[in-house]
């Protein structure tokens, strides 16, 4: 049992990895919900974590704003403000 789980972990990964990897340098909506040690949290439409670093004081909590993916990690993505 625990070779199949190692299996089915992999794949699941590898499987999440790639379909985040289609958001890369695109822009999402994101629901920004907290802000901790200067990064702001939120999901996107497709329920993916998103972290966004802001150094402006702007006060963006709970709002939705379109964010420039720049990084993925195997558990979120990683953004900036878009500026449309």
């Amino acid at each position: 049992i625990n070779r199949r789980f190692k299996v089915i972990k992999e794949l699941t990964d590898a499987l999440a990895l790639k379909f985040k990897k289609r958001f890369l340098n695109h822009s999402l909506d994101v629901l920004l919900e907290d802000k901790k040690d200067g990064l702001w949290r939120g999901y996107s439409q497709n329920y993916l974590l998103t972290y966004l670093k802001n150094d402006d004081n702007l006060n963006i909590g709970n709002k939705i704003v379109n964010v420039k993916i720049t990084k993925i990690t195997p558990l979120s993505l990683c953004a900036k403000l878009s500026r449309r």
